[in-house]
């Protein structure tokens, strides 16, 4: 199928080459097998990119139904970065708490700093809050960013997340306030540092 420039011709998923009749080759899918297969196997269906052959499960990183999303905590090309929420234990009688997204390894998509978020998790895991979330602040560094945020009103019922807006957005694994002086630890082995 072509389109008039600057576009130019594209073949129909699974299919490659001047005339659109090439099969993908193994570890290609999609129109004109422009897609990467992120398969532990490397091999996928040339049309969905879902995982075939001896694994049908994604590489390190990967998710979704083709592999090709990031895991919560990954960000980047090819998901090599991290991504992780980190907050100063709340005081006895405090009512906000201070916040850090940091991301760190990773190459972003764009050439410009990403715009990052830090949200209350509501009603489930797909639905956010930025209320009462205000941002203080930014560190650039050249292989990572950390933003800094105040969140007033923590219960500990509350669940945060993190979200890195560059070409496509990625996000933090959910994480719980710290309502106590001791740190806070999750799977993704979140780090500390002092806002001082």
């Amino acid at each position: 199928m072509c389109l008039p420039d600057p576009y130019g011709c594209s073949c129909a998923p699974g299919y490659k080459s001047l005339n659109c009749t090439t099969e993908c080759d193994p570890g290609e899918f999609g129109a004109s097998c422009t897609e990467t297969c992120h398969c532990v196997s490397g091999e996928c269906d040339r049309f969905t990119g879902v995982c075939a052959g001896s694994s049908t499960e994604c590489q390190h990183g990967w998710a979704g139904s083709s592999c090709q999303k990031c895991l919560a905590g990954r960000f980047g090309r090819n998901c090599s970065g991290t991504i992780e929420v980190e907050n100063t234990p709340k005081n006895m009688g405090q009512t906000n708490i201070q916040f850090s997204c940091r991301g760190e390894g990773g190459e972003f998509l764009s050439s410009v700093p990403p715009v990052v978020g830090l949200y209350r998790v509501t009603d489930g895991s797909e639905r956010f809050s930025d209320g009462g979330i205000t941002s203080i602040g930014n560190i650039q560094h050249e292989s990572e960013t950390i933003d800094y945020f105040q969140v007033d009103y923590v219960t500990a019922e509350d669940l945060f997340v993190c979200i890195f807006y560059d070409v496509n957005s990625y996000r933090s694994a959910e994480v719980a306030a710290d309502m106590n002086s001791r740190c806070l630890r999750n799977n993704y082995s979140l780090f500390f540092q002092s806002m001082g």
